[in-house]
């Protein structure tokens, strides 16, 4: 909860308990408040959650007004990371941090790119206004359409871009300040002409969700005394996902790209790491680290992860998958083994894919061979499939891309299902039916997402027991909610 201290100098009117009149004021508020008297000031130290100080703020000075001639009046916030008050101005820096913070500010208006070494490790910024930053960011770290992270000033300048509920508004303002996936705004004309600064495109340009947060730690902080624009922020860490915590190591992995690298560490840094959450539903899920339910007994359970995927007592067929060279699962090397499985090799050739026929025909002999292959029961290669078939996307460069990418062409008002089967203990999903007339993204990412959520409604039905929705495929938002919609018009208790 925030903490404010409140100086006023002033000279009392008439003999006045101060202590009575705060505490007829913040009874009804759930704020506790704590006065220091002293000879013409007072110090008010007060707590509670920030609704509650939007309230008792206009009749604080009220009250205050009428029993003291207000000479002076001082806000500050009480930072409880740093267990001090927090000055508008940071004077105690070290010279060399100071002169290369500085330095850094400068560079980022700039659009450059800078390193900064926090307690934690370094930390990747650039300017998230600005597109050829972006762009630049996204060649150092080697992800050209994952979604980067910001960071903003405050919480009004992130109402500018995103669409917040009081939900996930209260979670930005929590103590520990998590990321928080939202809805990206669409700017009318005007809001575009009028704003200092607009968000570069190519922060998430796949889907209609933006990952937020404001700041946590003393670095961002004193950078937003100096900048207006969000920060894209990006932990520097190894392959392993270790932090970077070394220059050497640092240019080892990103490449001598860096217009600034501040090794000098903020003093009284508090860096904590980040929790990323999202509302789904109108329930508060934790995304990273991945939370953990527990599930009562009686449940069936739905597991959809990138590795397999289980509903109730049975699992998706499994399929042959072919490899790229690295023997890593592609987009369209999963579409073409899913071909296989469901075309004859006649009807393969006429389709227009990303291989020449010989190469179509090479790779047929090698799934019959089971040759640089692996066998996969995840709906994840499903999403793959449709990303590829549509030609949105064969290569990804992280494991959700295609799922990304389905998000964002994905509408609810879409009706059309895949043929499936649901036997015993394996369900069939048929994707080639119709792939000649409409093999668009929209439709084909509607579909998909259509009748999987109908799938699982189905065995839900079967079981007729509550339903625990788990796994990392339900951090998909639109699949999820229309998956619960469809449990809730069947009157089917869930858990997710």
């Amino acid at each position: 909860m925030p903490k404010y201290q409140y100086t006023i100098r002033g000279i009392l009117y008439q003999p006045t308990d101060i202590n009575q009149l705060l505490t007829s004021l913040t009874q009804n508020l759930n704020l506790e408040a704590h006065v220091r008297e002293m000879k013409n000031r007072f110090v008010l130290e007060i707590e509670g959650e920030a609704d509650a100080f939007r309230t008792f703020e206009p009749l604080l000075l009220k009250t205050l007004t009428e029993a003291i001639n207000i000479q002076s009046y001082v806000k500050k916030e009480y930072n409880n990371r740093q267990k001090r008050f927090t000055p508008k101005n940071y004077t105690d820096l070290k010279d060399a941090f100071q002169a290369g913070l500085k330095k850094c500010v400068q560079l980022l208006n700039r659009g450059d790119i800078v390193a900064i070494k926090t307690q934690r490790g370094f930390h990747i910024l650039c300017n998230g206004a600005k597109t050829n930053a972006v762009k630049s960011l996204r060649n150092i770290i080697k992800a050209p359409t994952k979604p980067l992270p910001l960071i903003f000033k405050n919480l009004l300048g992130i109402e500018k871009f995103v669409l917040l509920s009081k939900q996930e508004k209260a979670l930005l303002e929590r103590e520990n300040h998590p990321f928080v996936i939202a809805k990206k705004r669409i700017l009318h004309r005007l809001e575009k002409e009028r704003y200092k600064f607009v968000l570069s495109p190519h922060i998430n340009p796949l889907n209609r969700h933006i990952s937020v947060a404001l700041p946590n730690a003393t670095l961002y902080s004193l950078l937003f005394e100096e900048v207006t624009f969000p920060l894209v922020s990006i932990e520097a860490k190894t392959e392993d996902g270790t932090p970077i915590k070394d220059t050497e190591e640092l240019i080892k992995n990103y490449g001598d790209h860096f217009k600034c690298i501040l090794e000098e560490t903020p003093p009284d840094e508090q860096s904590y790491p980040r929790e990323v959450y999202q509302i789904i539903y109108g329930k508060l899920k934790r995304i990273l680290p991945e939370e953990k339910i527990d599930i009562p007994e009686g449940y069936t359970r739905i597991v959809l992860t990138k590795e397999e995927s289980i509903l109730a007592q049975k699992e998706i067929k499994p399929l042959t998958l072919l490899l790229d060279e690295n023997r890593q699962e592609q987009p369209k090397y999963s579409a073409l083994s899913l071909l296989f499985t469901q075309l004859p090799l006649e009807d393969i050739l006429t389709l227009e894919l990303p291989f020449s026929l010989q190469e179509v025909k090479t790779l047929h002999t090698q799934w019959q061979n089971r040759e640089n292959t692996k066998e996969s029961n995840s709906v994840l290669v499903y999403f793959d499939a449709v990303a590829s078939l549509s030609g949105a996307l064969h290569d990804k460069s992280y494991p959700y891309e295609s799922l990304c990418i389905c998000e964002g062409s994905f509408e609810v008002c879409e009706e059309n299902l895949f043929a499936y089967t649901i036997d015993n203990d394996q369900i069939s999903i048929d994707l080639t039916a119709n792939l000649h007339k409409n093999n668009k993204l929209k439709h084909l990412a509607s579909t998909l997402v259509n009748t999987l959520s109908t799938i699982i409604m189905e065995i839900a039905k079967q079981e007729q027991k509550p339903t625990a929705l788990q796994g990392d495929i339900f951090a998909f938002r639109d699949f999820t909610e229309l998956t619960i919609e469809k449990l809730e018009e069947n009157g089917i208790d869930y858990l997710f």
